[in-house]
């Protein structure tokens, strides 16, 4: 049996979404490694949920992922992946804006926005 692999060339965003999605929620070492990147922000992760292309205030966010710190408080990565596409026009104001109203409305303690793009 011949299995064609998946060429760099063949990934879109939306599964780099869902990737992401599934590693939050099943490896605990992937869990760790992705938190690192904001450990300043965030204490000791106690738990966790991901939605993936939330509607939003001002547009829409490619993922979003609630954690829960070990003091009680909710902080909420509003996250965006440039796989394949250029940036639209004033995204990450607009992802920036979004963090601070579901701030203002009670909806997280606390919010990061991130990028996850190739190097180059």
């Amino acid at each position: 049996m011949h299995v064609d692999l998946l060429r760099p060339a063949d990934v879109r965003e939306h599964d780099i979404d869902l990737l992401l999605r599934e590693e939050l929620y099943v490896s605990e070492e992937f869990r760790g490694f992705f938190f690192k990147f904001f450990e300043t922000k965030i204490d000791n992760p106690t738990s966790l949920g991901v939605r993936h292309s939330v509607d939003r205030y001002g547009g829409e966010s490619a993922l979003e992922v609630d954690v829960r710190c070990s003091s009680g408080r909710l902080v909420r990565i509003l996250i965006e992946d440039k796989i394949d596409a250029d940036f639209q026009s004033n995204q990450a104001e607009r992802y920036r804006q979004a963090g601070e109203y579901y701030t203002e409305n009670g909806e997280c303690g606390g919010f990061i926005t991130a990028l996850i793009a190739p190097r180059s």
